[in-house]
């Protein structure tokens, strides 16, 4: 018994890919190729089927989780990802020289 990708998937994939739109689409238009001059109309492809999917959330907090820096994932490239990224507020501040926690207030002095 040969040991194919399809099956392999099965057991290594989150369960929730398999009611995800694309699992039966063609993987070329999720993992575009850097200098590809189609890049466009298949990212654009993979958004649209993306567009309705019923694991769509699940897909994007995956791709934040995993750090993906390839695929098209819950509607979004990679680059719109990085942006999403730099826009959350970050939680820690700086005192003293030092990042921290924001949960760990400075004692003020008497």
């Amino acid at each position: 018994m040969t040991l194919t990708a399809e099956i392999l998937q099965q057991y290594t994939a989150p369960r929730w890919m398999r009611r995800a739109r694309c699992a039966n689409s063609d993987p070329a238009l999720f993992f575009p190729e850097p200098g590809d001059p189609g890049n466009a109309v298949k990212t654009n492809a993979a958004k649209r089927i993306c567009r309705d999917c019923p694991v769509k959330a699940l897909c994007l907090r995956w791709a934040f989780e995993t750090e993906d820096r390839f695929a098209v994932l819950g509607g979004t490239t990679p680059y719109q990802r990085t942006r999403m990224t730099k826009n959350v507020p970050k939680r820690r501040f700086r005192t003293s020289g030092r990042f921290t926690s924001s949960a760990v207030r400075r004692k003020k002095k008497p």
